[in-house]
């Protein structure tokens, strides 16, 4: 299980996400605000105590300003 930081390419939104699931499924997920393809631009591995999700499933926050 990855934790991502994950940020909207478009300069008009630019909106942040928080995400947690593996590399392939968190390329493939969309900005809530607009649409566009979201693009990773970190990864970490996710600590023991945030690994809760089962095997496929993500899990995507937009990050506290």
């Amino acid at each position: 299980m990855l934790y991502a930081l994950l940020e909207c390419p478009d300069r008009r939104c630019g909106e942040q996400y928080e995400g947690y699931g593996r590399a392939s499924d968190l390329r493939e997920i969309d900005c809530e605000l607009c649409g566009t393809r979201l693009e990773a631009i970190a990864y970490a591995e996710a600590p023991p105590d945030e690994r809760a999700p089962s095997p496929g499933e993500r899990r995507v926050g937009r990050q506290a300003a």
